[in-house]
């Protein structure tokens, strides 16, 4: 009996997050109001928050991987954006930022491959195309 007891109070509980409980979007948009803030270090927990709820969504990984990328931890940002391209590999925006990483890091050739791609996925990319282009002179 006391274990049927303990078992119900676990599913209620349990389901209560599940409804309850913020959504990975949600808490991104506050890791966002956090950076806009200036509050990086909080923003960071957030995003990985996001993470921890729902691992599939993908604007949180992109997010903390442009804070690492501009902080100049670009190896926690490439990992990010390797996990995010598992997730989503045709997102023109993944692609777009790790050319940006490889461009930082003398990745020229890869930067233009990442560029490229990004435009694949999305012709009307524009930041991406100056960023091919920028790679492209830099060649």
């Amino acid at each position: 009996m006391i274990k049927r007891f303990l078992l119900c109070i676990f599913l209620l509980f349990g389901l209560n997050s599940a409804l309850f409980g913020q959504s990975a979007e949600e808490i991104t948009k506050q890791a966002m109001q956090l950076l806009v803030d200036g509050k990086i270090e909080e923003a960071i927990e957030k995003f990985n928050q996001a993470i921890e709820t729902d691992s599939t969504y993908v604007n949180a990984y992109i997010n903390l991987g442009f804070v690492y990328y501009t902080s100049g931890i670009l190896d926690s940002a490439f990992k990010l954006y390797y996990s995010a391209l598992q997730i989503e590999p045709e997102n023109p925006r993944i692609h777009n930022n790790l050319g940006a990483a490889y461009m930082t890091t003398g990745r020229t050739t890869q930067a233009v491959i990442s560029y490229k791609l990004a435009i694949k996925f999305n012709p009307a990319y524009h930041e991406a195309y100056n960023n091919l282009g920028f790679a492209l002179y830099s060649l």
